[in-house]
């Protein structure tokens, strides 16, 4: 048997009163030597992801995007495995991945899955997995995290992944925030570091496709090339950007002009302004100053 460690997050929106817990352990049971814990907080997560990984363990994640990203950023570049059990709110990764939604059959994927290569992002030198970003990006997903911490939590979970596109959907109508942003970045398909100054709602790192509960965002990013893609959000009037959002959302095709998609491997991002750089739900970084970097096959994920 494998031995294997199952990091379970209580707090996270599908974790409940654990009733999944037995036929997740008798699936895993098929491939694994399995133990369960329950990490305290972050720093908890990290140490407990790190130590199993060095011993030799598959890391097991039962929670959401941000529980994941913790965990990837614990084992990235060490050659560490991990998979997914999707209990979160939003799931983008496990969405992208191909992961079953339902747990018991994303175990069962776990323990008859191989092995894949996948890339990760960092930010100021903290690891993600999914999608990241500044302005209105962060903003809406900083206010899913005002109202989960308040009395309107309830709510937040009957909306479920839908509430990152109505915190998105406020932001845009209560404030128009712009900002002048300087992005330094370094394209691999020329070799060449590029330079561009422009004012901006927004900006998207990729490193797949989705974020916010399953919003594509059209940059035809992979996690698996290598590199990340920078998608500016050049600044508009409200009407225009309101509705170039539902546009997205309705996953229908945008203008030319409503996007600026750069590739890169490596970036830096000025900011007029302080900002949250957020990426997997998470605060990672603040400040005027981001350093972006991609990470080529920096976490094994079993599928």
């Amino acid at each position: 048997m494998d031995p294997a460690v199952l990091l379970v997050n209580r707090s996270a929106r599908r974790a409940g009163t654990g009733a999944w817990l037995d036929a997740v352990t008798s699936e895993l049971a098929q491939r694994f030597a399995l133990e369960v814990r329950y990490p305290r907080d972050v720093a908890d997560s990290l140490s407990t992801a790190r130590s199993a990984s060095a011993a030799g363990a598959v890391v097991i994640v039962g929670g959401g995007d941000g529980t994941v990203g913790i965990v990837a950023h614990a084992l990235a570049g060490t050659g560490g495995t991990l998979g997914i059990l999707p209990l979160g709110t939003a799931n983008d990764l496990a969405r992208e991945l191909g992961v079953p939604g339902d747990v018991r059959a994303s175990a069962r994927a776990i323990a008859r899955g191989t092995v894949h290569p996948t890339d990760l992002v960092s930010v100021n030198g903290r690891h993600f997995a999914t999608v990241g970003g500044l302005g209105l990006v962060s903003r809406s997903t900083t206010d899913v995290a005002r109202l989960r911490a308040g009395a309107a939590n309830g709510l937040v979970r009957l909306a479920g992944a839908g509430i990152y596109r109505i915190a998105a959907t406020v932001g845009m109508l209560r404030r128009r925030v712009t900002g002048g942003v300087r992005v330094s970045w370094h394209d691999p398909d020329d070799d060449v570091e590029h330079e561009r100054v422009l004012d901006i709602h927004g900006l998207f790192i990729t490193n797949h496709r989705t974020c916010g509960g399953g919003l594509v965002i059209p940059t035809g990013a992979r996690a698996d090339d290598g590199i990340f893609e920078l998608a500016l959000v050049p600044a508009t009037n409200r009407a225009r950007l309101v509705g170039r959002f539902a546009r997205l959302s309705a996953g229908m095709t945008l203008g030319p002009d409503a996007l600026l998609v750069l590739r890169a491997d490596r970036a830096e991002i000025e900011t007029e302004y302080a900002d949250v750089f957020v990426a997997d739900g998470d605060p990672l970084a603040t400040g005027h100053r981001f350093t972006v970097a991609a990470h080529r096959s920096a976490v094994g994920i079993v599928r």
